[in-house]
């Protein structure tokens, strides 16, 4: 992640509590042990089919989208 992003995302969360909830339980479902470790080259290409074009950096709304999604699917699951 580059710091512009960083930065960006910091800001939002700053801003929107929902949304500093969304990127903290984001960030902690990724570093807890166990969690699924993927590939570099698994990621890109994930990123590359993300958007139909080559890879590129996220972008802060992608990212906050993602988390959001994440979150609802998350409590959808739990009922």
């Amino acid at each position: 992640m580059n710091a512009a992003l960083l930065l960006t995302l910091l800001a939002r969360a700053a801003i929107r509590p929902s949304a500093a909830l969304d990127l903290l339980t984001l960030a902690w479902a990724f570093r807890r042990p166990g969690s699924i470790r993927l590939s570099r080259v698994h990621m890109d290409w994930r990123r590359a089919t993300f958007g139909g074009e080559e890879p590129r950096p996220l972008t802060a709304e992608e990212v906050l989208r993602f988390a959001r999604w994440r979150r609802k699917m998350a409590q959808l699951m739990r009922g």
